[in-house]
Formats: structure tokens, C-alpha cells, sequence
């Protein structure tokens, strides 16, 4: 606790790896590659 250290930044990789798999799933995963099922998913 000497507040002459600088703080240690550990949740750098976390955030990262939180932000990759939204990425991953709710963008990748979710969007529909076939142009004919984009007008099923009607207004977002």
C-alpha cells in the first residue's frame, strides 16, 4: 500500500478476452450470412 507505486494493471486481459468473446458470439455467431434470412431478423 505506498501510494509511490503505481497501480498494476491486471484487468487489461480480462476486459479483453470479455470484449473478444461478445464479439465472437453476439456479432459473429449471431449475424445471418445467408442475404435472404437478413429480412427475417425484421427491425433490430
Amino acid at each position: 500500500d505506498n501510494p509511490e507505486n503505481p497501480p498494476i494493471v491486471q484487468w487489461r486481459s480480462h476486459a479483453n478476452l470479455l470484449f473478444v468473446n461478445w464479439l465472437n458470439y453476439f456479432v459473429y455467431q449471431q449475424t445471418p450470412y445467408n442475404i435472404r434470412r437478413i429480412q427475417e431478423l425484421g427491425d433490430l
